[in-house]
């Protein structure tokens, strides 16, 4: 079983995208892509709409079919929220709009075993082999492709920020985007299930006691974007009180005047979720 220590969710804007959950000895972390144009459904944010909806799906999954394999369970839970997409849709799809996605990552801790399945880029911190490592990764090779396209675009126009630097990239993010769950592309939380055929996947043998941590990348931003932080210093966050200190880093470096200067990046604050727990022997 998975004994909760921190389960810690920070909106970057007024909309939080992320969602952290658990259940049994399963814990997720999913990052809503923030859309790129009119929202599709009738709700405040279409990947608010579905990390919640997944948030919601994969615990009532876990609860009711503890054994249900990892590839199904995301499969299931894709299911689930394509079908749930058709309560909340607006109207008729017009042919260039790209549905809502979401990176996630999911861990499920049993017999000895850390089973973690994902797509995109999220984060599990853990020891192995007497080293904290990350497993997944917090910036993409293609968010940093999208990371210099903004810095030209700024280079150009210094001091743009929030939904007008966003509407300057969004031509470019709506054709990465077309890309999704397509062959040739790249495979993401949708509404799409065969995008369960396509998970990164991998197992670590894991002991009574040992500690696991989960971030997004926005929370992941303290090791790979702002360099301050070190896997081992997350996975020592064990208590709400220091997983709170972390934040109020994030923040305060994001907030900082020169931020995006000295470490580019596409949103000056993002979402921020991050999850710790100990493993409890069955």
């Amino acid at each position: 079983m998975l004994e909760i220590n921190v389960a810690l969710s920070d909106p970057g804007s007024d909309c939080n995208e992320d969602r952290v959950g658990y259940a049994r000895d399963t814990m997720w972390v999913i990052d809503g892509a923030t859309g790129t144009g009119d929202k599709l459904t009738d709700t405040p944010s279409d990947a608010a709409w579905l990390a919640e909806t997944a948030n919601a799906a994969f615990a009532a999954l876990v609860n009711a079919e503890p054994d249900l394999g990892l590839q199904e369970l995301v499969r299931a839970a894709i299911a689930h929220c394509r079908d749930e997409f058709e309560t909340v849709q607006l109207g008729p799809l017009q042919p260039d709009a790209t549905l809502p996605s979401a990176a996630f990552m999911l861990a499920r801790a049993r017999h000895g075993e850390l089973e973690i399945v994902s797509l995109g880029d999220c984060g599990t911190l853990i020891e192995r082999d007497g080293e904290v490592v990350v497993i997944g990764t917090g910036q993409s090779a293609k968010e940093n492709e999208t990371i210099a396209h903004t810095n030209a675009i700024l280079a150009e126009t210094p001091g743009l920020e929030g939904r007008e630097l966003i509407e300057k990239i969004a031509p470019k993010l709506k054709t990465d985007r077309k890309r999704m769950n397509r062959e040739g592309g790249y495979w993401i939380f949708s509404l799409a299930p065969e995008a369960a055929d396509h998970l990164r996947r991998t197992e670590v043998p894991i002991e009574d006691g040992q500690e696991i941590a989960m971030a997004s990348d926005g929370f992941l931003r303290l090791i790979d974007v702002f360099d301050c932080e070190t896997p081992a210093s997350l996975l020592s966050a064990s208590g709400q009180g220091a997983a709170n200190a972390l934040l109020t880093e994030l923040r305060g470096l994001e907030r900082a005047a020169d931020s995006r200067e000295r470490f580019p990046r596409i949103k000056l604050m993002d979402d921020a979720s991050f999850l710790h727990a100990t493993h409890r022997a069955d």
